[in-house]
């Protein structure tokens, strides 16, 4: 398939938005948004995302963390690739706060993040990767992700880390393929009882 992964622009938001509420929804993505907002209702969550993609607080739920795959000029899949160093759970507040919303994120997150791992700052971030159903996953998913890789080498990152749903087990075998190993299995009975999931995967691969 003739494709290829660009820069998200503004004139993506919408997709991005829509692949986001897709991507909570379905659990294969199990990141700090998807932790701060899947409380709320899909209406809500849509509105939120899509005003977060375009604040002056570039947090990492911001349009130019995106990374658009493209298929004869339309958009068919997306990853989010950020720096924790730079776009921090504070950052994410300060957009949440421009945008009016009331959401705490870490009020919101308090469950996930208690369960995590010592986070490392110098550790390349994935999440929301997604592709359109109708288009042959692991080739665009692969594009996605190498260009993310690309990205994090391109700025000195030397590890790449992302956290799935530990029942997305389609999506945690394409991280594998591309030389992902899982790092640690984090599960709690709190988190379980709050988000009907046993807890969440880590996935870590060098650089």
């Amino acid at each position: 398939m003739n494709s290829k992964v660009v820069e998200a622009t503004s004139e993506d938001i919408p997709y991005i938005a829509s692949s986001i509420l897709r991507a909570i929804q379905t659990d294969s993505s199990a990141g700090l948004l998807k932790h701060t907002l899947c409380h709320l209702n899909e209406q809500d969550i849509l509105k939120t995302v899509t005003s977060l993609l375009s604040t002056k607080s570039k947090h990492y739920a911001h349009v130019s963390n995106f990374l658009i795959a493209k298929h004869d000029k339309s958009n068919i899949g997306l990853i989010c690739a950020y720096e924790p160093r730079v776009a921090t759970i504070s950052k994410l507040q300060e957009g949440l706060d421009e945008i009016g919303s009331s959401v705490n994120a870490e009020q919101s997150a308090a469950l996930f993040l208690k369960m995590l791992p010592d986070s490392d700052r110098k550790t390349w971030i994935l999440d929301f990767a997604y592709v359109d159903s109708e288009f042959e996953k692991m080739t665009i998913f692969s594009d996605l992700v190498k260009k993310a890789l690309l990205k994090a080498r391109l700025k000195g990152y030397r590890k790449a880390q992302t956290i799935i749903d530990i029942e997305s087990v389609e999506v945690a075998l394409l991280y594998k393929k591309l030389g992902f190993e899982v790092s640690c299995e984090c599960i709690d009975e709190l988190y379980e009882q709050e988000f009907k999931r046993a807890g969440v995967v880590v996935l870590n691969s060098t650089l």
